[in-house]
């Protein structure tokens, strides 16, 4: 994760790596962002990884580790960001990437589609709640 800073005209930039699928590294990553910059203002996921093979050819370990970055990350990371922000009573902003493949398929990328498509719901629900 690269954590920056906007202070006194200087930007600062900090990186923090952790297993994103991982519950205890994203508190982990969450806590060193706090204690270095005091509070999260804005979460951007971006991170992503795509396969590149048929359905019939695509086993369910490869489905399984797609959504494990693709979909499970986002929604980790994005519920331990928004639990700051509501604490701290500042409000702030998420940023789900996700992709024109989320309402389109595409012959060798339906685990990636998919996976787009849950990113683009995941956002709105985000929203709604």
């Amino acid at each position: 994760m690269c954590l920056l800073s906007k202070k006194r005209g200087f930007d600062e930039v900090d990186f923090v790596k952790a297993d994103i699928t991982n519950e205890e590294e994203i508190d982990r990553m969450i806590k060193k962002t706090i204690e270095r910059f005091r509070d999260i203002n804005i979460l951007v996921n971006n991170a992503a990884t795509r396969l590149f093979d048929t359905t019939l050819n695509t086993s369910g370990e490869e489905w399984d580790f797609l959504m494990k970055i693709n979909v499970k990350a986002i929604f980790l990371r994005s519920k331990a960001v928004a639990q700051i922000m509501m604490e701290h009573k500042h409000g702030g902003k998420i940023i789900n990437i996700s992709s024109i493949l989320a309402f389109r398929s595409v012959i060798k990328r339906i685990p990636y589609c998919t996976s787009k498509a849950a990113v683009s719901q995941m956002t709105s629900g985000f929203a709604t709640e």
